[in-house]
Order: structure tokens, then C-alpha cells, then sequence
């Protein structure tokens, strides 16, 4: 094996559109190990730093490697003596396999979970209990066989790419451009604030309330009247704060400066989800109008209804559930079922904003969400659906048509 691929701790990973690169310490000195995508930029690369900023970018690729191989150390690199195989050894005999072939990128996993060894394979998303820990382990000849069904072959390629790095940023910068506030964000803004001044004008009829009460004939029709203007009374105080906040939210958007970013398209390899997994996702829909999901360890429900958004949050959820809704927006209500908002990853962020648009009359690429615990909502009396939040996150996400194979592959 070449003597020049470094060991030690990967401290970060970052991605580029076309790279992800290893920031690895060996104890005295960072190295920058580059692992092609795939589509031309295969095998592996030296580099002197991290991608820029602006080139960086984010997929599952990423997501995975974060989650399995980040903060662990690399004590061995083994080449196959066949074909572009390269694997990495770290932990406790586990192991992470890059296969390049032709234009794509296959990647193989062998590692422990919860005392079992675990074998997933790229190609086919087939993660499955494979020996227990205490017997003998696959050898590394045996993990690469896997490899044979996709057309593993005696041929011993180079593992190094020829492209230099330093070269591939400076081509990089050359093709950046500025992006500022895009036409989608103009509108939700826009929109927001169009919303919050339509609701404005209905409670501003509180003062028609007050006359009816004035002009009751009885005791319990008076009080009933007055109720009534007092909390239209309470909504256009916190309408005016809403609507101050939105203006205030819009401008400091457009006094932003213009930031650079890549506009090449990220390099997927190949991550297939498989049939077996889409059947893993559990439906279920309730006479309390809420559909229930579930796949592997995560548990959701969306309200379908001003009803089922109410069942939702008062019976289904429990208070340190999250609860999800469609900033500024008439939208559908979602609850996960977990308290450690750290389990909720991008991807995850992504399928249920997605979820929500789908059940909502939204036609939103980028989807505003605004999330909070269930103990910090509180509903509004006469108001099906309506709630107030306290603590309230906020977060911009982009619209996958394809979530439901998203939600189906979550374990």
C-alpha cells in the first residue's frame, strides 16, 4: 500500500460538489485526504486545507460519514490487488470500503451497533445483522468479494487521481457566483406579511364586539360579547408585534450583502434505498384525522384537519415532543415523536417540511418552518387549529418530492 496515505483522527469532514475531504491528525500534523465522488473525479487526492466555504456543500453522502466515521482514528489503509478498491480500518475491526468504477462511486460498511456487526452496502441499502461481535470476523478479502456483483474485476488501477487539488479550487473559483435574496424568499416575505395584515383587518372588528355588548339585553349575552372583544382585542396587539417583526425580518434580508457560492451540481454515488426498506414505512390513518407514519425509530403524525391539528398536539403528542408548522402559512400541523431535537438530522428536517407542504396548499420550493417543543404551545380558545408558541425555532428547507423513499429508508 502507498506509504504516503496518512493516519489519525478524522477531526472534520467537509464535501465539495465533486470531493469529501479527511481532515485527518496524526498527533503532530493535519492532513487534508480528498476522496473523489465519482463522474471523473475518482480515487483519492492530497490536499493543503479545507474546501473554501462557498464550495462546500451538504448531501447523505456526508450525513453518513459524519455519523459513522467522523472523530474516529484510521490505524490501516488496505488496496485490493484486483480492482479501485480502498478500505479504511478504524475502531474495533470496522471498516469503510470506496469502490470506484467507471463514472460512479460504491461504498461498503462493516462496523458494530449496539454489540452486533453490521453490514451495509451502498448499492443495495442492505444494512443487516452479519456475525455477532464475539466470533470471527470477515476477513478483508471476504469484503471485498462483495464488490464482485458489481463488476469487480482483475484490474488494479491507480488509487491516486491525477488531478492535483490546488488546481481544481482555483478552476472552482473561477466559476463562483453571488447569490442574494432569490425571488422565492422576495415572496415569502411578501406573502407573510399580506397574511398578517388580512388577519389584521379581521380583528380589528373587536370594537364591533364591545357595541354588541353594549347594546346586550342580557347578562350572560353582554359577557359572551365582551369575551369576545377582549381577545380580538389581545390577537391585534400581537398581529401589530408579528407584523413589526416581519417587516424588520424583510429588510435586514435585503440589506444583506450578496455571498458567493458554487453553482456546480453535487456528485451523488451510488446510494440506493432498495425495496426492502420502502416497505419498512408504516401508514396509519385514525378517526381523530391524523395520518400516522413510522419507519425504523422514528414515529410521526401530520393533522389533516383544523380538528386533527388539535388532536394532535392536546391526546397524540406528549410534552416534549416537536411540533412542526409552515412559518407564516395556513398549513398542515406534524408532531415526531422524540425529545432530543439532535436526532432530528438535515435530511429528516428536510422530509418533514416536505410532509407538511404536501398536506398543505402551499406551492413553496423553499418551505419556512417554525418548530417548538409541545409544552411551549398553547391553543387559542374558539380557534380550531390556532395556537400561539412560545420559544419558537425557526428553519428554511428545501422541497423533496421524493420523501416518502426518504422517510421508508430512515432507521
Amino acid at each position: 500500500m502507498n506509504t504516503t496515505l496518512p493516519l489519525g483522527q478524522i477531526q472534520k469532514l467537509y464535501s465539495t460538489p465533486h470531493w469529501v475531504c479527511l481532515g485527518l491528525f496524526d498527533g503532530r500534523v493535519r492532513h487534508y485526504l480528498y476522496v473523489g465522488r465519482g463522474a471523473s473525479y475518482e480515487g483519492l487526492a492530497l490536499g493543503e486545507g479545507f474546501p473554501p466555504a462557498y464550495l462546500r456543500v451538504k448531501d447523505r453522502f456526508l450525513e453518513y460519514l459524519r455519523a459513522h466515521i467522523e472523530g474516529r482514528r484510521i490505524t490501516e489503509w488496505v488496496k485490493d490487488k484486483k480492482d479501485r478498491l480502498l478500505l479504511l480500518r478504524y475502531g474495533v475491526d470496522e471498516r469503510f470500503i470506496f469502490f470506484w468504477r467507471g463514472p460512479k462511486l460504491y461504498f461498503l460498511h462493516y462496523f458494530l451497533k449496539e454489540g452486533e456487526r453490521k453490514l451495509f452496502l451502498s448499492w443495495r441499502s442492505s444494512e443487516r445483522v452479519d456475525l455477532p461481535s464475539w466470533e470471527k470476523l470477515k476477513t478483508d478479502e471476504e469484503l471485498f468479494s462483495y464488490f464482485d456483483e458489481i463488476g469487480r474485476t482483475e484490474h488494479a488501477g491507480e488509487i491516486f487521481s491525477k488531478r492535483i487539488i490546488s488546481e481544481y479550487l482555483k478552476e472552482q473559483e473561477s466559476r463562483r457566483t453571488e447569490k442574494g435574496l432569490s425571488s422565492t424568499r422576495k415572496k415569502f416575505y411578501l406573502r407573510k406579511i399580506e397574511r398578517i395584515e388580512e388577519d389584521l383587518k379581521k380583528v380589528a372588528r373587536w370594537t364591533e364586539w364591545r357595541e354588541k355588548a353594549e347594546a346586550a339585553p342580557t347578562y350572560e349575552e353582554r359577557n359572551n360579547f365582551y369575551e369576545k372583544s377582549k381577545k380580538w382585542r389581545q390577537a391585534e396587539g400581537l398581529l401589530k408585534n408579528r407584523l413589526t417583526e416581519a417587516q424588520k425580518e424583510k429588510s435586514l434580508e435585503e440589506q444583506k450583502p450578496k455571498h458567493l457560492v458554487t453553482a456546480e451540481k453535487t456528485i451523488s454515488p451510488v446510494f440506493d434505498k432498495g425495496d426492502e426498506n420502502k416497505a419498512a414505512l408504516k401508514t396509519q390513518k385514525t378517526d381523530h384525522e391524523i395520518e400516522i407514519f413510522q419507519s425504523g425509530k422514528f414515529k410521526m403524525a401530520v393533522g389533516v384537519s383544523a380538528a386533527g391539528n388539535d388532536y394532535l398536539r392536546r391526546e397524540w403528542a406528549s410534552k416534549d415532543d416537536w411540533w412542526f408548522h409552515m412559518e407564516g402559512e395556513r398549513s398542515a400541523h406534524l408532531v415526531i415523536k422524540t425529545q432530543n431535537l439532535s436526532d432530528i438530522t438535515d435530511e429528516l428536517f428536510e422530509i418533514i417540511g416536505s410532509m407538511i407542504k404536501d398536506y398543505s396548499s402551499s406551492n413553496f420550493a423553499e418551505i419556512p418552518l417554525i418548530f417548538a417543543q409541545v409544552k411551549n404551545l398553547k391553543g387559542i380558545k374558539g380557534s380550531k387549529g390556532a395556537v400561539t408558541i412560545s420559544k419558537p425555532r425557526y428553519r428554511r428547507i428545501l422541497y423533496r418530492s421524493d420523501w416518502k423513499n426518504k422517510l421508508s429508508s430512515l432507521s
